[in-house]
């Protein structure tokens, strides 16, 4: 069974910008259409990797936040105790 190419039904004024590209390169429309495909395919694995690290690094960075604000009620909460002990004493 001869393997097929799936046909893409490309808008009216995107056929002609690849029409014009296809004349002034010498490529022809399928090389074009192809190579935009690829690059479409990479920048969606590359925005994926790039939203991953972005879910990472805010997660860290709340995880940080979390620590931060439990170090700051410990100093709170030794501040208090230390001018209550000043006040008693």
């Amino acid at each position: 069974m001869a393997k097929t190419t799936p046909r893409i039904q490309l808008d009216p004024d995107l056929l002609d910008l690849v029409d014009a590209m296809s004349r002034v390169s010498g490529e022809s429309r399928s090389v074009i259409v192809d190579r935009a495909v690829r690059h479409l395919a990479f920048s969606d694995e590359s925005n994926s990797a790039l939203r991953d690290i972005a879910a990472s690094s805010a997660k860290g960075l709340a995880e940080i936040s979390g620590k931060i604000d439990a170090i700051g009620s410990t100093i709170v909460l030794l501040l208090d105790q230390q001018l209550a002990s000043i006040d008693e004493g």
